[in-house]
């Protein structure tokens, strides 16, 4: 062979910009330049970029984002449910503010935000009256095709304050510091059961809710203190310094999970509502105090006070006081009492009732008809 039969071999450079983590990539021809060069075959393997817009802003993240997967078909080789597309989504009203959490309640599909709800039909069907009078329900709709606020007033921000029973959806709203309930439509608890100064004064740092189905009540966990609305009663009854993080019923029985510090170690410990050591009221009273120790069951019991002839009838203007007093630590007497009486709650007051001058005594018993504060008022507030 001529040295001129091999002018044109060597090395070509194929791509001088590889894509990243990879070398440049060569051709090597070594053989008699009169052949075809195969080197006008080889594949394209120069990389391709588009140039990145100034005011260019990169997204990972999308609070208002709902994705779906495909539907499931019983018998299918595959789980659909594990087949999520990046098309399959819908984006909610961003201005409600964040997804709180997407809560189903009676086959509805319900979507709480801090500042609004929405329903997110799916599959919907149109219900038609036939000649006969009977309805018949007719084509398929689509799913997570739109969303319809049923609220863009109210919401919550606490995943762990919704909790659905038969009677509609109980939710605390920090926005509004309320206690509410969905049915129907939006109706604030705490305005219609007269607790307003409750929830205006609480700070709803941190909120749970849970439902005790034995008693058909809610228990809210706002600021470390509980209060229990009773749906038989339609009030809320009562309120409670014990805590729990969360809580959730398995075959009729309510869990409730708290984190218990002892010493420098903080436990997660779980008990159940309405079971237990007879006397323990909670866990606070029940191990956690006093290292661990069982504490002593007393009895208890519960009188009526404020009308003992239970059916009947009262007028409650007068008080019966029986007081035995001893003078100069010798003799008793049945001739002196309490020289006033104030009465008051934890939110009013009256002025003093002076007892000495306006109490009579019957047969050892002072009673005292004017159930006003000596400027005749009655209970106002402080």
């Amino acid at each position: 062979d001529y040295l001129a039969m091999w002018e044109t071999s060597g090395s070509y450079l194929l791509a001088d910009d590889p894509a990243e983590g990879e070398d440049k990539k060569y051709f090597e021809q070594d053989f008699n330049m009169y052949t075809y060069n195969p080197v006008f075959s080889a594949l394209n393997y120069a990389t391709t970029y588009i140039s990145k817009p100034n005011y260019f802003t990169a997204t990972k993240e999308f609070p208002n984002r709902i994705y779906r997967s495909d539907k499931k078909i019983d018998g299918a080789i595959s789980d659909n449910w594990s087949m999520v597309k990046p098309l399959n989504f819908l984006d909610v009203d961003s201005k409600y503010g964040e997804i709180t959490r997407l809560y189903t309640h009676n086959n509805t599909l319900l979507c709480f935000q801090p500042k609004g709800i929405s329903v997110l039909p799916i599959e919907e069907r149109e219900q038609v009256s036939t000649t006969t009078g009977t309805s018949v329900a007719i084509g398929t709709g689509g799913i997570l095709s739109r969303y319809d606020y049923l609220s863009n007033t109210s919401g919550t921000s606490f995943h762990d304050s919704i909790v659905g029973t038969n009677n509609g959806i109980y939710y605390v709203d920090d926005t509004n510091k309320k206690i509410a309930v969905l049915g129907q439509n939006v109706q604030f608890l705490s305005d219609s059961k007269s607790i307003m100064s409750y929830t205006a004064n609480k700070s709803f740092e941190d909120v749970v809710a849970l439902y005790n189905p034995k008693f058909s009540e809610v228990w809210f966990n706002i600021d470390g203190e509980t209060i229990i609305y009773n749906e038989y009663l339609g009030f809320f009854t009562s309120t409670l310094d014990t805590t729990f993080n969360f809580g959730f019923t398995i075959d009729g029985l309510t869990h409730c999970v708290e984190d218990v510090t002892i010493g420098s170690f903080t436990n997660s410990n779980m008990f159940i509502l309405d079971q237990g050591n007879y006397g323990a009221y909670d866990s606070d009273a029940n191990y956690y105090d006093g290292g661990f120790e069982q504490p002593t069951i007393q009895s208890s019991y519960l009188k009526f006070v404020a009308n003992p002839a239970n059916g009947i009838k009262n007028r409650f203007d007068s008080i019966d006081l029986n007081t035995y007093t001893f003078v100069d630590g010798t003799n008793s007497s049945h001739s002196y009492t309490f020289n006033g009486l104030v009465a008051k709650t934890l939110y009013q007051t009256c002025t003093r009732s002076s007892l000495n001058t306006n109490a009579k005594r019957r047969f050892g018993t002072w009673r005292y008809n004017n159930l006003r504060g000596d400027s005749n008022d009655r209970l106002h507030d402080n």
